[in-house]
């Protein structure tokens, strides 16, 4: 099974039906637009699993920024500065602020 995944040659009765099998899928247009459409919903949700992985490691620096300044009494204008420079989204600020500042 491994040469035919490899080079796709047939090389015993399992292969072949395999084979076979691919190019009659193959050569159906409904079902090769069924495997597109799972193709591009499995790259949508891959796209948003790496975007929603940044997000939260973006929101991750934040609380270690927040809680970096609470710690060593930095004042708020120096943090806001910093969050302004990661996020452009004012309500977002105010509520990471809210979130880990005003406990």
């Amino acid at each position: 099974m491994l040469t035919y995944f490899n080079t796709g040659q047939v090389s015993d009765d399992f292969t072949a039906a395999v084979d076979q099998e691919f190019r009659r899928l193959k050569g159906n247009d409904t079902r090769r637009e069924y495997f597109m459409s799972i193709e591009s919903i499995i790259t949508m949700a891959e796209s948003y699993a790496r975007q929603e992985g940044y997000d939260e490691g973006r929101e991750e620096a934040a609380k270690l920024l927040i809680e970096d300044a609470v710690q060593n009494q930095r004042d708020l204008d120096s943090l806001l500065t910093s969050l302004k420079a990661i996020f452009k989204d004012q309500a977002h600020i105010d509520e990471l602020l809210t979130k880990y500042y005003y406990r």
